[in-house]
């Protein structure tokens, strides 16, 4: 997990809350506003809906392009400046917007508001999140979420009510003016000008990963694009295709408005009841949850009860899978490049939700009756699950160790209940926490002294030192340290495997060896 931060956690809070709310005007006015304004639009300026919605998806894919750049300079120089630059981006896109008087001015618009998509949008508030917030980021991600939902419910009405009052240029000459007088004060003021300085771990990048890494990337990158896609076509063509199973217009755009509150409705379970399941976990759930949705969508058929069963699946599983992109990464990448990591993924991401909706309206060209398109849609939706547990397949084993290493970050919120979840660990996957542990070491984990203190309240520490003691001594590695306790002199045992050929040395000490229990020997 990240390093935490030295901002106290009220300060931590205050600024989810602020990202929150620069994170509901940005996906409100540059990803939402074309829904309400966009016919207005293409009626004043004299283009085509082709013309109109290609200049919006080729902002899309103007946002996944810059998205691996956007996360190098936050890893380089934090997220403040990239933020901040969006901002003055999407004030300045929504200006065209409001301006443009063609076909150019449209296309210009569009296109630079996906660039500061790209750098806005929740990849890059993640990425920033990841360096401020510590052992809070997964709860911060879901609490991001939590406001990054509330974008529609918010913009829809309020471009409705600028459009019929003042016009569509002015709605996006407002909104331009939004970005400059409250994102910017809040991406300068509530973001850290450098990146927090984190331990330096042995988590590689995906470009330093060999070829199981890559193997993992792609997968996971599969995975998520696969969703990425189901989502941008379903929220396209949903009442057409609710509509086409015999569905009325008015049900099917009252079984549409219920999958917004449906992915709040999930994030909050999230938030509040999966704190001590492993961020992986949780994604195997929402894939899965996602293939039950679409597995209900093909046998909706007219009956608006089970239209509203796929709404409530369908909104909880779209509303997990945004944190999930935001928290599985970490936990099988490792934190080291997390921006550029996220920019990575956030590439084939964009661009499938860029070809989303044509696509679909490709397919249902030649299936007039829709009822090829819910079985591919479903297609899709297995092949995004089956992709996801290849990617957490291919992980390097790190399962055992990276739960422990979560429990012990949250150990001050509740002793009890962590000291219980190691004990249940140690008891029932101790051969894979020895693996791990095993694992960690040859790549230089740093281990917390915390974790030492909880297995010595289940009463579990000399005989899990000694296996860990045991195991480790007998790995070819270079630079390694493990801090135990020696059971008959009660001191900590520095067990060192020397670089070279030299032979690996347990050594008692007397001194205390201080907060860490695990570091790399010159």
């Amino acid at each position: 997990m990240p390093s935490p931060s030295d901002a106290p956690v009220t300060l931590l809070w205050r600024r989810v809350c602020a990202l929150g709310v620069a994170q509901i005007v940005s996906w409100g006015t540059l990803f939402y506003t074309i829904a309400v304004l966009g016919q207005a639009q293409r009626t004043d300026t004299a283009v085509s809906d082709l013309w109109l919605y290609g200049s919006f998806t080729a902002g899309l894919f103007a946002s996944g392009l810059v998205s691996p750049a956007v996360g190098r300079d936050i890893d380089a120089h934090g997220g403040r400046r990239a933020l901040a630059l969006g901002s003055l981006l999407a004030a300045a896109a929504c200006a065209l917007l409001a301006s443009a008087q063609g076909p150019i001015g449209v296309l210009a618009g569009w296109v630079l508001a996906g660039v500061a998509m790209g750098a806005t949008l929740y990849d890059p508030a993640f990425a920033t999140l990841h360096q401020i917030a510590g052992a809070d980021y997964r709860r911060a991600v879901t609490a991001l979420t939590l406001f990054g939902g509330f974008a529609s419910t918010v913009f829809w009405p309020l471009s409705q009510y600028l459009l019929e009052t003042v016009g569509w240029r002015a709605a996006y000459a407002t909104y331009a003016v939004l970005h400059l007088a409250l994102c910017l004060p809040i991406h300068v003021m509530s973001v850290p000008s450098r990146r927090h300085e984190a331990v330096p771990d042995a988590d590689p990048t995906p470009a330093e990963e060999d070829a199981p890494g890559v193997t993992v990337f792609v997968w996971l990158a599969a995975a998520l694009s696969l969703v990425a896609f189901i989502a941008s076509a379903v929220t396209s063509h949903l009442v057409g295709l609710l509509t086409a199973t015999g569905l009325t217009a008015r049900d099917a755009v009252l079984v549409g408005s219920l999958i917004g509150p449906m992915q709040v409705a999930g994030r909050i379970l999230e938030f509040a009841f999966a704190r001590q399941v492993r961020a992986i976990t949780v994604g195997t759930f929402a894939f899965a949850l996602m293939a039950v949705a679409l597995a209900i969508f093909t046998q909706v058929r007219g009956a608006w009860i089970v239209a509203l069963a796929f709404a409530v699946t369908y909104g909880w599983a779209n509303g997990v899978l945004t944190i999930v992109r935001g928290t599985v990464p970490a936990e099988v990448f490792g934190d080291r490049g997390y921006g550029t990591l996220l920019g990575r993924l956030a590439l084939p991401q964009f661009v499938t939700k860029a070809v989303a909706p044509f696509a679909l309206a490709l397919l249902l060209v030649v299936d007039p009756e829709r009822s090829v398109a819910a079985y591919a849609l479903l297609a899709l939706g297995l092949a995004a699950l089956v992709a996801y547990r290849a990617a957490v397949r291919a992980t390097p084993r790190r399962a055992a160790l990276g739960q422990v290493r979560g429990v012990v970050e949250q150990r001050s919120d509740d002793d009890a209940t962590n000291v219980a979840a190691i004990g249940h660990l140690v008891e029932h996957r101790r051969e894979e926490f020895l693996e791990d542990a095993a694992q960690a070491a040859r790549a230089g984990l740093v281990l917390d002294r915390k974790l030492g203190d909880l297995l010595e309240h289940l009463g579990l520490d000399d005989e899990i030192d000694a296996l860990v003691t045991e195991d480790l001594l007998e790995l070819p590695v270079q630079g390694v340290a493990w801090f135990g306790h020696d059971s008959h002199h009660h001191r900590p045992i520095e067990i060192v495997e020397a670089r070279d050929d030299r032979q690996p040395t347990g050594e008692l000490r007397d001194e205390p060896v201080g907060e860490e229990v695990g570091r790399l020997h010159p």
